[in-house]
């Protein structure tokens, strides 16, 4: 009620290795996701967005967590830009391929749970992490896939005009260069589709 989250989520100190500060440790009482095909789709190894490892440049690769889609996403460098109170940042957002279907980007495959076919290239198929629809009774199911469809339908929509009204404040992460701790600028807008950068 307080706007703080339900989740437990352990992340490194860098005690040992200071390349694996603020990364995930454990969610939730999990070292690792159980809805994918492969070790690398399963992993919790990023940041939960809120603090990164030290030493990031503009070559870096960010990984983070993304409760929503329960799924690592990468964040590579796309423009410097000025975040809070004028400081210089860096701007990192998903690359274009992210979600790209698995005939382009075959190490997509193990987001696919149940196999070819699988989600078109821009889209992400939950369906593997929605338990809702095994405990449901057939009849029901029918009427919910029905729901479900439409509703999609019109979020497919609502995120196309939004992705075409501000193309430019897609999911994008700023942070200072030699970067220690929270960052400058987080701002997250769920779906994430693939939009060409200007």
């Amino acid at each position: 009620k307080n706007g703080t989250s339900k989740d437990t989520v352990t992340l490194f100190t860098g005690a040992t290795d200071i390349g694996r500060y603020g990364l995930i440790d454990k969610f939730n009482g999990q070292s690792n996701l159980s809805y994918y095909t492969s070790e690398k789709c399963n992993s919790l190894m990023g940041s939960d967005g809120s603090i990164f490892p030290p030493h990031l440049t503009k070559n870096s690769t960010i990984h983070v967590y993304d409760k929503d889609l329960c799924r690592i996403l990468p964040l590579v460098y796309e423009k410097n830009v000025m975040g809070s109170d004028d400081i210089p940042a860096y701007r990192f957002s998903p690359p274009l391929d992210v979600f790209e279907d698995v005939d382009k980007k075959p190490e997509n495959l193990c987001f696919c749970p149940h196999g070819p076919p699988c989600a078109p290239s821009g889209f992400f198929n939950m369906t593997n992490l929605m338990g809702l629809a095994t405990k449901v009774p057939p009849i029901a199911r029918a009427a919910l896939t029905g729901i479900l469809f439409v509703v999609g339908v019109l979020l497919l929509l609502v995120a196309v005009w939004r992705l075409v009204r501000g193309a430019n404040r897609l999911s994008s992460l700023h942070l200072a260069p030699g970067h220690v701790g929270p960052p400058a600028n987080k701002n997250k807008d769920v779906p994430m589709g693939n939009v060409p950068r200007n």
